[in-house]
């Protein structure tokens, strides 16, 4: 009966079963990684966070659980991402794509956890040429398209370009917390070079300067969808 009513209502609304059970499927796999990602990864760090200090990782109950966290948010965004794709309606091939991407990347952030022994700068600074190069890219197609977009449509593009300029900024002083002057990545040297405050000035402009992205983003992204409704 159940059955003959979801037909009915899916011929009567254009949605197919098929359809609809995708729906279902993506909701429950975005509410997922959202209780993932605020319980176990934000909510949790207010705790995890200061015992870390206190007792040592050994101290923590369990070595599931602190795995789990480390996860939490890699993790939980991947999961969003593919609830999201499922609710969108995501072709079935790119869905495909979207799931195995995600397995490769859970699976390499597994095995790189504790993995690499040693700093290896050619990484770091392809890394940051790479990031460099596009944010170029994307400030010349801001400066190329803007014309062309109706007001509304502009606060967005303008809104999305500061959120490109603070991620910038905070890959920059993330590089001289990692790297140089700061050297965190070398503790023997970073003790020796820098003072100790050097770290924490740096540490809280990447936050603020990343939040500041975060949001610039969204806002920019939510606008302009507003413009285009």
């Amino acid at each position: 009966m159940a059955s003959n009513k979801s037909e009915t209502f899916g011929r009567m609304t254009g949605v197919s079963s098929e359809s609809t059970t995708s729906l279902k499927a993506g909701w429950v796999i975005f509410g997922f990684g959202v209780l993932y990602m605020l319980i176990m990864g934000w909510l949790s760090s207010w705790w995890v966070v200061p015992t870390i200090p206190q007792i040592g990782l050994e101290g923590l109950p369990g070595t599931a659980f602190f795995f789990f966290w480390q996860l939490a948010a890699p993790v939980g965004a991947l999961l969003v991402a593919i609830g999201a794709a499922f609710i969108a309606g995501v072709e079935r091939a790119r869905k495909a794509v979207i799931i195995g991407g995600s397995l490769v990347v859970t699976l390499w952030l597994f095995v790189s956890m504790g993995a690499i022994k040693q700093v290896i700068p050619p990484i770091f600074g392809i890394g940051g040429g790479l990031i460099t190069l596009a944010f170029l890219g994307s400030s010349w197609d801001w400066a190329r398209s803007r014309p062309g977009l109706s007001s509304a449509a502009r606060t967005g593009a303008d809104l999305g370009m500061a959120g490109h300029v603070f991620y910038l900024i905070a890959a920059w002083y993330l590089c001289g917390l990692l790297g140089a002057p700061t050297f965190l990545l070398r503790p023997e040297q970073a003790m020796t070079i820098m003072p100790e405050n050097t770290a924490t000035s740096l540490g809280t402009t990447i936050l603020i300067c990343m939040t500041l992205g975060g949001l610039f983003t969204f806002l920019g992204r939510r606008v302009s969808l507003q413009a285009e409704r």
